[in-house]
């Protein structure tokens, strides 16, 4: 019994380690191979490390750069050659990340303060995710209204309930500001 026992435990020691049971390394910065901070390219599948962007609890604090990503959590968006990969999920991430710092559209990404800039919108009065102006002249990102299918970058759908983001339109001071357009929706 002892001997099958030791059989089984010798067995499961030598089984090899994958990257779902990786952990995050808050001393070194590093999740795996990986180090978490650098110039990273946002992918569909196949990423070096899965994140959930969530409010708190967060296993690492991400703070967007334009350039020289060198302390943990500074990321550069890039859409070439990257130090490492990531993919935005909902659940089952490797790690949990929070953006700080002051946070600006993301064009590569087409997303602004963790929030992709299509999909279904709500209009509200109060506590939106952002708020917007509407401009005729040098947006920050061109939107079309569609009816169904806003996949794709500027491609907004009104709802009314199970909003992707909600928007509050401003008339000062807005974190985006946005024109409408029949076609060609997206980065100016």
């Amino acid at each position: 019994m002892l001997k099958k026992l030791l059989s089984i435990l010798i067995f499961f020691s030598v089984i090899p380690t994958t990257g779902a049971t990786e952990q995050f390394n808050t001393t070194t910065c590093r999740h795996g191979e990986k180090t978490l901070y650098g110039k990273a390219k946002k992918v569909e599948s196949f990423a070096d490390i899965k994140v959930q962007l969530v409010n708190s609890f967060a296993d690492l604090d991400v703070n967007i750069v334009n350039n020289s990503p060198n302390h943990c959590g500074e990321w550069q968006w890039v859409t070439g050659s990257a130090d490492f990969t990531v993919q935005f999920v909902d659940s089952f991430p490797d790690i949990k990340i929070r953006y700080t710092g002051e946070i600006k559209l993301d064009d590569v990404n087409c997303m602004y303060n963790g929030k992709l800039l299509y999909g279904k919108v709500k209009k509200v009065d109060s506590f939106p995710d952002i708020t917007v102006q509407e401009v005729t002249a040098f947006p920050d990102l061109r939107v079309q209204f569609v009816e169904a299918f806003p996949d794709s970058c500027g491609k907004w759908q009104w709802v009314e309930s199970f909003p992707d983001f909600t928007v509050q339109f401003v008339t000062s001071f807005p974190q985006l500001k946005i024109q409408f357009v029949t076609a060609f929706p997206g980065n100016p």
